[in-house]
């Protein structure tokens, strides 16, 4: 049996698992010290790009992250294997004390942190380095020194963690935030950590605190024994008067965005880098912090969307994809031509603070940064880096700084050279050593190399010279051979996979050709799985990045980014002029074109929806965060009049003034985006001409947003509210398209639309979010058993199913062919006392990475790389070589197969 590695999106505002989604292709706020903080992880979706976020109507937990410190760098992969490389004079990799990445075949050990640790995200300082689960818990390891790891291990113990024997796994301690406190994000300081967690004002920081970088009113450091942690660290008081959205920490000072209240920083200010007009350390004593701590002094006119730090300096990036930095200037890592620093003076604040010069028409969708350099994603794949070159992180080929004079930035700064076709869905900035992370899951870095943290298995630096980069500059090689990222998607009545080498795979009912494999069905009869089931035929060399199915067509991304469509194509759902596509010879291959999204533009996720009557319809979310929508359209969906009209005719959907999305789900007629406010919008259809009982835009009303209407799109187009306080982290819609479910922020689960058969999990059969004062903190979160949470869900016809933060699965909804799993055909959640600790754990025999849903069955793909699925099998969506159902009597999933590929 092939392998299947689950894909597991932390997605968040900046989307990661912690609170702010991150979207490959939308800001993924970088910091950390002297490094970039990808570790945004609001479990929310994701800014997913091909092989990363959410595809089809399955959503995943974990955004693939990249995060470099002074000397090493640790990526999360698909898989969920944490590796780390470069520098280990501290164990701060993890895997024992030993440089990685400077001699040749090192890359291959994942650091272990412990049976059930599921990891969202991981961030990386000067000697210390953190990893977030998605149960919001945090270990740390690397130098004790200063109380950075945050966890007491006893006196006497030894100075580091994870440089010998038995200091990993089990034995590494999670850090105390407090009595039901969980962490949202972490960011990583030279010698602290930051956490946004639950709770209070949302902040916790401990380690080294000389410079009041912990935001204490006091210089006493936290976390050097049990006495500083838990319930006795306090939150950092910030005056929002909300949580913020993101916390950013560079060597000594950190900063905070909240969506309406601006940027805060605190800690060391004598570069300026908290951006207060002067060089007055704030939070080493009392009275600075909370009401008291001003906000950046930026232009009324600007608007932040996430804010990042490097080594002193600090930049926001704005909406619209302007950046603005201040602070320590030496090396131009401010971009403005000069080597003075900015915002010891109040003058230079304000007005007098424009905008970074990064090229005409460029648009900057992430930051990162490191010691005395910073780098900028685009919205058209490419990057630039300015600031210092001694050792040639910026990747121009020479070492000499740009932006430290005049008539070096601008389109005179050069893009990184990163090979023909190369696409960038995410960067990273260590101190003095630059990566990136590629469409089509290759990671390239340049810089500094002493300790091998490019690496490249020498200690050679990179970028500065030339004839280094492009073609020249090798990838870096973290997985074993044959082991890639994989999704599932269950379509209607059939189910697709793409395994380890990217192939794609079918099974179930193919009467449109949906298979990809001429008119006949496969799974439903012995002999048709295994090496007797083809792959997709994509084109010569063409491999699947992710996989998206809906009741009668497909769709994949491939791993360029473009994407091909295949099977039923009532109403234009495929983007293709003409019939199906998949039922006969000769449509696939070379000859299935691929679609046409607009100039440059690739999808970095897709969501289809269709029912067995044709009513088809698909939506994309594009690279530079835009939606685009084809199909059937008739409550306009699209925005537009007629959505057939493929490429740059298509008009993006309208979200609102400098709003983008960065996850997308779709439903019957409808359309909701998670944005990058953090914000969650939906529109189309909300019910049969004002009939109650329906609510699928969780609008608290009946009355359809036409997307081609300004008067309900827009700014006009009001948000899904959840609750006080709380974002959505990822967003799915239902196969049968009659519900919504978001996770949230807090780790809380909410449905809304129609509540049939108990698909909201509420006990009842109404529907939520048609009316009046059901929405909000009046929708309850749904019960999964005391102290569990779901970490991913997916939404079938009527029938829900999530992943829990301890691997196990649950079910709820609709029954009647078995699809909850549980050894009967009794609706569970549709009437009281059926959800929580009342409603079984689905008996799969090992834990579960992630959940698919179909019409009437679902799938899981269980920690070792299994799939098993169950419930209806009418046309072998089971994969079993049989037509019976499976789930629907006692003992059916305990004896259960898997599902055989290969």
């Amino acid at each position: 049996m092939r392998h299947v590695w689950l894909v597991v999106w932390v997605a968040a505002g900046c989307v990661n698992r912690t609170g702010f989604a991150p979207t490959a292709q939308h800001p993924l706020p970088s910091t950390g010290d002297s490094g970039s903080d990808p570790s945004l992880t609001d479990v929310a979706p994701s800014e997913a790009e091909p092989g990363e976020g959410p595809w089809g109507d399955v959503d995943v937990l974990r955004v693939p992250t990249l995060a470099l410190g002074q000397h090493g760098a640790c990526a999360l992969l698909q898989s969920g294997q944490v590796k780390c490389w470069g520098a280990d004079y501290r164990g701060q990799l993890g895997i024992g004390g030993s440089n990685v990445g400077d001699a040749a075949l090192e890359m291959a050990a994942a650091v272990d942190l412990g049976s059930g640790f599921v990891v969202a995200s991981v961030a990386v300082g000067s000697s210390h380095s953190c990893a977030l689960s998605a149960a919001g818990a945090v270990k740390c390891w690397g130098s004790m020194r200063g109380g950075r790891l945050g966890a007491y291990y006893g006196w006497g113990m030894p100075s580091n963690r994870g440089d010998d024997a038995g200091e990993m796994g089990e034995a590494l301690l999670a850090v105390p935030l407090g009595t039901g406190v969980t962490a949202l994000q972490l960011s990583v300081g030279d010698a602290h950590t930051c956490a946004r967690v639950t709770g209070g004002s949302g902040v916790k920081c401990w380690g080294e605190n000389n410079l009041g970088q912990l935001g204490l009113g006091d210089t006493a450091i936290r976390g050097a024994n049990l006495a500083q942690m838990g319930d006795a660290l306090a939150y950092v008081d910030l005056g929002f008067g909300a949580a913020p959205a993101q916390v950013s920490c560079g060597s000594a000072h950190c900063c905070a965005w909240s969506g309406s209240g601006g940027i805060k920083c605190w800690g060391a200010n004598n570069y300026g880098q908290l951006g207060l007009g002067d060089t007055a350390n704030r939070g080493d004593q009392g009275g600075e912090m909370g009401v008291a701590l001003p906000t950046v002094l930026l232009a009324s006119g600007d608007n932040p969307i996430t804010v990042m730090t490097g080594g002193n300096f600090s930049c926001a990036l704005l909406g619209g994809g302007a950046v603005k930095c201040w602070g320590q200037n030496d090396s131009g890592q401010l971009g403005r031509g000069t080597t003075t620093a900015v915002g010891v003076s109040a003058a230079q604040m304000v007005d007098a603070l424009t905008a970074i010069d990064l090229g005409t028409g460029l648009v900057a969708v992430e930051l990162a940064a490191g010691a005395s350099h910073a780098c900028a994603r685009f919205d058209n794949g490419s990057m630039k880096c300015w600031g210092r070159n001694q050792v040639g992180q910026l990747g121009v080929g020479d070492t000499a700084n740009r932006g430290d004079a005049m008539g070096e930035m601008g389109d005179a700064l050069p893009f990184v050279d990163l090979g023909p076709g190369a696409t960038v869905r995410q960067i990273a900035a260590g101190s003095n050593f630059t990566c990136a992370w590629l469409v089509g899951d290759t990671i390239k870095c340049w810089g500094a190399n002493n300790a091998g943290q490019l690496g490249q298995g020498d200690t050679r630096a990179r970028g500065g010279s030339v004839n280094e980069m492009g073609t020249s500059l090798p990838a870096l090689t973290l997985l074993p051979a044959g082991m890639s990222p994989v999704v599932l998607s269950a379509g209607g009545e059939f189910s697709c996979a793409t395994l380890a080498d990217q192939r794609a795979y079918c099974w179930g009912r193919n009467n449109l050709g949906q298979l990809g494999l001429g008119s006949t069905s496969r799974g439903d009869a012995p002999g048709e799985m295994g090496a007797a089931l083809k792959p997709v035929d994509l084109g010569p060399g063409v491999r699947a990045a992710a996989i998206a199915a809906s009741a009668s067509y497909v769709c994949a991304i491939l791993s360029t980014g473009d994407v091909k469509c295949w099977g039923d194509n009532d109403r234009g759902c495929l983007g293709l002029p003409g019939g199906d596509r998949g039922d006969e010879l000769g449509d696939l291959g070379a000859a299935l074109p691929t679609l046409n999204l607009g100039t440059g533009r690739n999808a970095q996720s897709i969501r289809l929806w269709s029912d067995n009557d044709g009513y088809n319809e698909t939506c994309a979310l594009l690279d530079d965060g835009s939606v685009k929508c084809w199909g059937w359209n008739y409550y306009r969906v699209a925005g537009v009049a007629n959505p057939n009209v493929m490429g740059d005719g298509n008009l993006a959907v309208d979200l609102g003034s400098g709003l983008t999305g960065v996850a997308l789900a779709k439903g019957y007629g409808h359309a909701c985006a998670l944005l990058n406010d953090q914000g969650l919008k939906c529109w189309g259809f909300n019910a049969y001409g004002g009939a109650p009982g329906l609510g699928y835009l969780g609008l608290e009303d009946t009355l359809n947003r036409s997307g081609d209407d300004p008067a309900v799109m827009g700014n006009n187009l009001p948000y899904v509210q959840l609750g006080a306080g709380r974002a959505a982290a990822s967003v799915v819609g239902s196969h049968g398209g009659f519900f919504t479910c978001a996770m949230l922020d807090n780790h809380d689960l909410k449905c809304w639309g129609e509540g049939a058969n108990g698909a909201l999990g509420q006990g009842d059969t109404r529907a939520r979010g048609d009316e009046l004062l059901e929405m909000g903190d009046a929708l309850p979160a749904i019960a999964l058993g005391s102290g569990r949470y779901a970490v991913q869900v997916a939404a079938g016809n009527r029938h829900a199913c999530a992943v829990l933060d301890d691997g196990s699965v649950k079910c709820w909804g609709l029954n009647d062919r078995g699809q909850l799993g549980l050894g009967d055909v009794a609706n569970r959640g549709d009437g009281p006392g059926e959800i929580g600790d009342a409603l079984p754990a689905l008996p799969l025999g090992e834990a579960a990475v992630a959940v698919a849903a179909g019409a009437y069955f679902s799938c899981a793909v269980l920690i070792s790389g299994a799939i098993k699925c169950w419930g209806d099998n009418d046309y072998g969506q089971l994969g079993q070589g049989h037509r019976q159902a499976v789930g629907g009597a006692p003992g059916e999933l305990v004896a259960l197969p898997a599902v055989q590929l290969e």
